[in-house]
């Protein structure tokens, strides 16, 4: 099942942040401005301290930031999520994701 999608060929991939310590958040301005010079970036956010979540059950590092992408490929997406610092942190990660709904209207 392919993600839906405006523009034809194209796939939303959201692209989670994880990190142990948050005390000093990541420079992700290479990737913002790659992904939002090639028109790629729809969106992003960088999430309050884990301290001030809910947590239900038990995941692993805490998220700290998202963005949503949408990309021609998977492989542009992971080229993307590369320029990320958690990608190659000790104690971070980064989970690259396809989106496979947009909208609650889309059930």
């Amino acid at each position: 099942m392919t993600a839906p999608d405006d523009r034809s060929g194209r796939m939303k991939y959201l692209v989670i942040l994880h990190a142990v310590d948050q005390s000093r958040p990541p420079d992700h301005t290479a990737f913002r401005r790659t992904a939002q010079d090639a028109g790629e970036l729809v969106d992003g956010h960088l999430l309050a301290d884990p301290s001030l979540a809910t947590v239900l059950g038990s995941p692993g590092a805490p998220i700290h930031a998202c963005y949503l992408l949408d990309v021609d490929s998977a492989a542009r997406a992971v080229e993307l999520a590369s320029l990320l610092p958690e990608a190659t942190r000790e104690g971070a990660g980064v989970d690259i994701r396809p989106v496979m709904f947009t909208a609650a209207g889309d059930y």
